[in-house]
């Protein structure tokens, strides 16, 4: 049984915020354990694609193991319906802004299989990631409440 200091901390997401929120999470999360588990594999694609692979590479491992745990964070937080997911997304935001635009980048990684301009229309898609993730916990609805919190 919650305490009541918990069960005011959790409240019933809209169906469709649930829904697209956690589907952004999962994205990402597929992003980061494909990458990972391709580790070898994206290394030497890596070096195809620069020079140098050795700092971008380090930068997506780094940027993946950071990115679980939070995306891991606001998942759960989304599926129990934690009432303070919007206001520390918001806070969270400004960190995840720069990892997000990074895995934007994600469909390059791919280009010799998919091809330039596919890559390019995916990563335009996913660079509007981080802020629909934000306009989805912030948006009102008619009765000028939050949707993340209704």
């Amino acid at each position: 049984m919650l305490d009541t200091s918990t069960q005011n901390r959790i409240v019933r997401f809209g169906v469709t915020v649930r829904i697209l929120f956690s589907l952004i999470q999962l994205m990402y999360l597929c992003f980061y354990f494909l990458f990972l588990g391709q580790f070898h594999r994206m290394h030497a694609l890596l070096g195809q694609i620069t020079q140098t692979p050795a700092l971008p590479f380090a930068l997506l491992v780094a940027s993946a193991v950071v990115g679980i745990p939070i995306r891991l964070y606001t998942l759960s937080a989304t599926v129990i319906g934690y009432r303070e997911l919007p206001a520390k997304y918001l806070k969270l935001f400004p960190f995840l802004v720069p990892l997000d635009i990074l895995w934007a980048l994600a469909p390059f990684l791919l280009v010799k299989g998919i091809g330039i301009v596919p890559a390019l229309l995916g990563t335009a898609a996913l660079l509007y990631a981080p802020f629909s993730q934000r306009t989805i916990l912030s948006v009102k609805d008619d009765k000028g409440k939050r949707t993340g919190n209704s």
